[in-house]
C-alpha cells in the first residue's frame, strides 16, 4: 500500500465546497499503521469538462507553467490559465491580447505564485490551490495590463519530495492539533474508533 497515489475529488474531502468537485486532490500514502494510511499532498488536477467548460471564441488563453519550491522541500510544477475579457464600454467583439502582453501577463503569474508558495509548507500549500485566494490575487494583479476572468490553477505536480520526516508526518495527522471534516467527525461519532481521514 505505502507509495501508491490516491485520488479524490476535493469536495469529498471537505463536504462543505461542493462548488469545487471538478477540482480532483492527489494524495500517496507514506505510511500504513494497521487499517489506517497516512498521506500527504502528492498534486491537484482539473476534471477535463471544466476545461472545455471555459474555452471559448474570440478570447486569448494564456498558460503560464512555473517550477517553485515550498518552504519545506517540496518542488512543484504549477500549471495556470487564463482568458482575456471584455473592458468597460468595450464595442468589439474580440477580446485578443497582444503576444507582449501575454508574456508579462505570464511573468506575473510567475512571481505571484513563486511567492506564494515559497512562504508556505506543503499542507499551506494545499490549501492554498484548493480555495480561490491565488487565482483572486492574480485576476487583480494582472488585469491591469489586459482583463482576464476563468484564471484557474489547472494542475499541481510533485516533481521533488524531502525525505520523509514520519515524527513530522504523525504530528500533521495528530487530530488534537488540526480541524478534521464535519463528515469525518461524524463517522467517528458513530463508529466510536478511528478512521481513515485522507485530509493532510
Amino acid at each position: 500500500m505505502k507509495g501508491r497515489v490516491v485520488a479524490s475529488m476535493q469536495a469529498d474531502l471537505a463536504p462543505n465546497q461542493d462548488s469545487f468537485h471538478w477540482r480532483k486532490i492527489k494524495l500517496i500514502v507514506d505510511q500504513t499503521e494497521g487499517r489506517q494510511a497516512i498521506t500527504s499532498f502528492y498534486g491537484v488536477d482539473t476534471t477535463k469538462d471544466e476545461v472545455c467548460s471555459l474555452i471559448k471564441k474570440r478570447k486569448t488563453l494564456i498558460e503560464c507553467v512555473s517550477d517553485v519550491k515550498s518552504s519545506d522541500g517540496y518542488v512543484l510544477r504549477v500549471f495556470v490559465i487564463a482568458f482575456t475579457r471584455e473592458s468597460v464600454n468595450q464595442k468589439r467583439k474580440t477580446n485578443y491580447a497582444l503576444s507582449s502582453q501575454s508574456k508579462i501577463i505570464r511573468k506575473k503569474i510567475s512571481d505571484i505564485i513563486a511567492k506564494e508558495v515559497a512562504k508556505a509548507n506543503i499542507t499551506e500549500v494545499l490549501k492554498l490551490f484548493t480555495s480561490e485566494v491565488v487565482e483572486k490575487k492574480i485576476t487583480k494583479d494582472a488585469s491591469p495590463i489586459y482583463p482576464l476572468k476563468n484564471v484557474k490553477v489547472r494542475k499541481v505536480k510533485v516533481i521533488q519530495r524531502p525525505n520523509v520526516d514520519y515524527h513530522k508526518l504523525n504530528e500533521m495527522h495528530d487530530p488534537e492539533k488540526r480541524i478534521l471534516t464535519k463528515a469525518t467527525e461524524k463517522v467517528q461519532g458513530r463508529k466510536g474508533k478511528a478512521v481513515r481521514d485522507t485530509n493532510v
